[in-house]
């Protein structure tokens, strides 16, 4: 069947709804729908039933009427583009659709091919003003790019479905991203964590994650299969993850980059052996009650971490003992961070953390590669002769 559109016909003093299609060798169809309307006063209603049945057999047959709103667009793109992405990614971009650009747009009542970018200009900049739910404050230069990179998908579809032809997002203009500042440990401020933690059963997980300058996810996401104790190394390919209040496993990274292999050292083959023998020793105390799985990190029971649970605990051990402040995540910058006061390149950094690109290493932690700037004045020194009384 192949459908056409929806009209409102009259018969026996009652509105009906006619729904207009044909078969597949050309002939028409008509499917008549009882509203139980009566004609007198009920024109307006019966007209919301009419668009109601409408939409129906558009999203049943994936059509896209040229009048759509853009909040409808929205709806019908979430629904489209729910198995394209990673289900993280996916659920950032649901989250921004679903909190701020429906709910926008479905105020303003705003065709898609009656966008123009003074449309969307105003969007982020009313946004940048007033845009977070919780505070009544503005959202960051940083989510204001995410939020455009939603509507780049949204208008994609617009463009795919011949609703719009021209780009509306060309000309808008986003705040300028400023730098964001880094937290980080140095070698002095990691021992002190040391001494203060190092009883604690979070200790080793720390101690993976700022050696290896993993990510949460990451770090808890480390399986035994992860590790190749006779050829000395440790892959990073499935990672932990929150979504919706629930954890989530996945048999991904971040990026392609960051799926990745480390050599391992004697003190970190003897490190992995530690924790290994000490699960055996717990999984033999816990008997039939232990859960078992094949992560590292987890509980004596065998019961995997929660990863808010980490971050959260984290962030009292630190204030128990009266530690310098910094997120879960910070470990990671800290690991950066002590590579480069070590004298190591920015590239080699940026593989090691598994950056998609050297950019992003040089973004956060260009500033603190101070040994190689030095360096480079040394040898432009050495090269110009500067001399005491020239």
């Amino acid at each position: 069947m192949i459908y056409i559109g929806a009209t409102i016909q009259t018969k026996s003093n009652h509105y009906y709804i006619v729904v207009d299609t044909y078969d597949e060798n050309g002939k028409r169809k008509p499917k008549w729908i009882a509203t139980g309307l009566e004609i007198k006063g009920n024109k307006r209603k019966a007209e919301e039933i009419r668009k109601e049945i409408e939409r129906e057999y558009e999203l049943k047959n994936k059509l896209v009427p040229s009048d759509i709103t853009l909040d409808e667009l929205a709806e019908k793109w979430l629904v489209e583009y729910e198995n394209e992405v990673d289900i993280i990614t996916f659920g950032g971009y649901e989250s921004i659709t679903k909190v701020h650009i429906i709910p926008y747009f479905k105020e303003h009542k705003i065709k898609v091919n009656e966008v123009t970018y003074e449309t969307i200009q105003k969007y982020i900049d009313e946004k940048k003003v007033s845009g977070n739910k919780v505070t009544g404050g503005g959202l960051s230069p940083k989510t204001l790019k995410s939020h455009m990179t939603v509507f780049k998908l949204i208008f994609n579809l617009a463009r795919k479905k011949k609703i719009i032809y021209d780009d509306c997002l060309e000309f808008v203009k986003l705040p300028t991203l400023s730098h964001e500042k880094v937290n980080f440990y140095s070698a002095e401020e990691v021992q002190k964590v040391w001494e203060a933690i190092k009883d604690d059963r979070i200790f080793h997980l720390i101690y993976a994650t700022i050696y290896f300058g993993m990510r949460r996810s990451e770090v808890l996401g480390l399986r035994w299969d992860a590790i190749d104790f006779e050829n000395k190394m440790l892959i990073v390919r499935h990672t932990v993850v929150m979504y919706n209040n629930k954890v989530v496993a996945k048999d991904s990274t971040k990026t392609d980059a960051s799926n990745r292999t480390y050599p391992l050292s004697d003190d970190m083959i003897e490190f992995f052996k530690w924790l290994k023998a000490r699960e055996e020793e717990e999984r033999a105390a816990c008997g039939k009650d232990y859960i078992e799985n094949d992560y590292i990190f987890k509980w004596p029971n065998g019961k995997t971490y929660d990863p808010d649970y980490i971050s959260k605990h984290f962030k009292k051990l630190l204030e128990k003992n009266d530690l310098k402040r910094i997120r879960f995540h910070d470990l990671r910058h800290s690991c950066a961070a002590l590579l480069l006061s070590e004298g190591r390149e920015l590239y080699d950094v940026s593989e090691w953390l598994g950056h998609s690109d050297v950019n992003i290493t040089a973004k956060f932690y260009g500033h603190l590669d101070m040994n190689r700037k030095k360096a480079l004045g040394n040898t432009i020194g050495n090269s110009i002769g500067f001399k005491t009384g020239v």
